[in-house]
């Protein structure tokens, strides 16, 4: 397993093929009212009474995303901003 990179370094290997041929990228999210990336949320997942995922007053870490020119795999890392 690859050590955990910052947005950016580049990672030595892909997990899945070995390749050393790896693009640095992010996920969007477009949801409604979303900010237009993906963020990581400890915890279990716990719904508010309209079924959304409660989210108020929990931490948020920022998703970065690496995919592996040869075979497609992402590894994705949720690291705290320093």
């Amino acid at each position: 397993m690859p050590t955990t990179p910052s947005p950016e370094s580049s990672l030595p290997s892909c997990s899945a093929c070995g390749a050393e041929d790896l693009d640095n990228g992010f996920l969007e999210d477009r949801g409604e009212g979303s900010q237009g990336y993906l963020r990581w949320i400890p915890g279990p997942l716990e719904r508010g009474l309209l079924g959304g995922a409660r989210v108020w007053g929990k931490q948020r870490v920022p998703v970065h995303a690496w995919r592996c020119r040869r075979c497609g795999h992402l590894d994705l890392f949720a690291q705290p901003d320093a």
